[in-house]
């Protein structure tokens, strides 16, 4: 009995196989996952037959480094080039929020130059802020957000 052995990263219209570089493995791998015409192989590590099993899988054969989910693979795993995208990603958030906390500043502005502003609605508003805050602070990260 064949025993496969891979590891992968799966999400809605995407497939990262980690595998050995082994005709049954590769065999198998076909079987499983469809559209190999869309489909990279690239080589980590020394790899013989790469050329060989890319006619197999028919797929072509990708160059590292390369990016898979906005993640750079094969970039040097300690470079603090890698990490600029996420930096500029995470800075352009940033500046979302700046932008809806002066807009949230300037609402209320505009009414209190013509109307005095009643206790009662400045709580209220004050209660808008903090949890629209809060919410921003939550789901502003670039890591598990469902708003990224």
């Amino acid at each position: 009995m064949l025993r496969l052995s891979w590891s992968k990263l799966q999400t809605a219209n995407d497939s990262l196989v980690f595998c050995e570089a082994e005709v049954d493995q590769i065999r198998h791998l076909r079987e499983i996952l469809v559209n190999w015409n869309k489909r990279s192989l690239y080589q980590v590590n020394q790899v013989i037959n790469l050329q060989s099993f890319a006619k197999n899988l028919g797929c072509q054969v990708g160059t590292l480094p390369t990016k898979y989910l906005g993640i750079p693979l094969g970039a040097k795993r300690k470079s603090v080039d890698s990490w600029n995208e996420v930096i500029e990603r995470c800075d352009k958030k940033l500046a979302r929020l700046i932008l809806i906390d002066a807009v949230l500043d300037a609402l209320p502005n505009c009414m209190i130059v013509v109307f005095p502003i009643p206790r009662g609605v400045e709580k209220k508003l004050d209660k808008l802020r903090s949890n629209t805050e809060n919410r921003s602070i939550s789901h502003s990260g670039e890591m598990g957000s469902p708003n990224s």
